[in-house]
């Protein structure tokens, strides 16, 4: 983007942010779409033609960052500028393939679970079985988890900071075998990540406040430590919350799951790119091949459950038994990796 821009012809044509037009957005786009990067922006590593899907990000963040330019509260740009990266010359998000194919399959999900080490297990299994996003699995909390009831609640508990990707609060069963995995990632305690960080995972709590309103001090000393402008929006007060969950309270990344989660597939496959959150599309994939009903299948994934039905009906959260049924050899597998590897003592017979 910046060499585009730094371009002496194009400095010359556009010096300032305000004489940015629809001409530009055009020319940036052409340029894009020839424009080569490396996978993860270091200088060193090898370069490619940047792919669709990245040249589309570039330019809604343009567009993004124009809009917030010509708001009338915040006044960056001169009165009456309009936005040139509007629907023209931004690329419409391609509609997914309603036929593709399943990669992860049951069968291969039960392999790499069979692989797993105590702490992937523990911080991973959730997530092979139930629909949560990345982001969702890094902000569970322990208060998240009522084992009475045997579900998670997710965007309900601190909903101000920990909120979910499309702001719903719901609640998503899970198997009556986690239950074991569930106590290993509490380990006592009573406050704090439910799931946590490979270093964490071993030790005591470590916290100097454990209770709720520790909790929530050690969100607010981290806004009260934060620079000026860092904190302006619910999402950056949210990115405030995970960075406590991580830092102070040993919480595990969606980054370092990605990662580990990465690691299994590249042994057992030898390689193939699939990513954490593919793991969501195989469980919602199941959940819809078990006959859950549409308002239910919306719910336990997060989604708005704005449909009309909404306004007639309520949603029964028990139907994931349903679900589960299906995937039971890999719920069971799960459980003899948990007494394999010394989570939990095997049933007498």
């Amino acid at each position: 983007m910046l060499e585009f821009a730094e371009k002496p012809q194009n400095l010359s044509r556009w010096p300032y942010a305000a004489d940015v037009d629809v001409t530009f957005a055009v020319a940036l786009r052409c340029w894009l779409s020839t424009a080569s990067t490396s996978a993860n922006g270091r200088a060193g590593a090898p370069k490619r033609p940047m792919s669709f899907t990245q040249q589309r990000h570039v330019l809604e963040t343009l567009r993004a960052a124009f809009n917030r330019a010509i708001d009338p509260v915040h006044v960056r740009l001169p009165s009456g500028t309009r936005n040139p990266f509007g629907k023209g010359t931004v690329p419409e998000k391609p509609p997914k393939n309603p036929l593709r194919a399943d990669y992860l399959s049951l069968e291969l999900r039960t392999r790499l679970v069979a692989q797993m080490d105590a702490w992937q297990l523990c911080q991973l299994s959730w997530s092979f079985v139930l629909p949560l996003r990345p982001d969702e699995a890094e902000g569970l909390l322990i208060a998240d988890a009522n084992a009475e009831r045997g579900w998670l609640t997710l965007g309900l508990k601190l909903a101000d900071c920990n909120f979910t990707k499309a702001r719903t609060g719901f609640v998503l069963p899970y198997p009556p075998e986690f239950a074991p995995l569930l106590a290993r990632c509490v380990q006592g305690r009573s406050v704090g990540s439910l799931l946590r960080s490979r270093r964490r995972f071993d030790r005591p709590d470590g916290c100097d406040c454990a209770t709720e309103a520790g909790l929530r001090e050690s969100l607010d000393s981290a806004l009260r430590e934060s620079s000026t402008g860092r904190v302006q929006t619910a999402h950056d007060r949210k990115l405030a919350f995970r960075r406590v969950l991580r830092e102070r309270w040993g919480g595990a990344s969606k980054d370092r799951m990605t990662a580990e989660f990465k690691k299994l597939v590249l042994k057992a496959t030898g390689g193939a790119g699939w990513t954490l959150y593919d793991l969501r599309h195989a469980a919602t994939q199941g959940m819809k091949d078990a006959g859950l009903p549409i308002l239910e299948l919306r719910y336990l994934t997060g989604h708005a459950c704005d449909d009309i039905l909404n306004e007639y009906t309520s949603v029964r959260p028990e139907v994931m038994k349903d679900y589960f049924r299906t995937v039971q050899p890999l719920i069971d597998t799960v459980a003899a990796r948990a007494v394999r590897i010394g989570l939990t003592a095997a049933k007498a017979t």
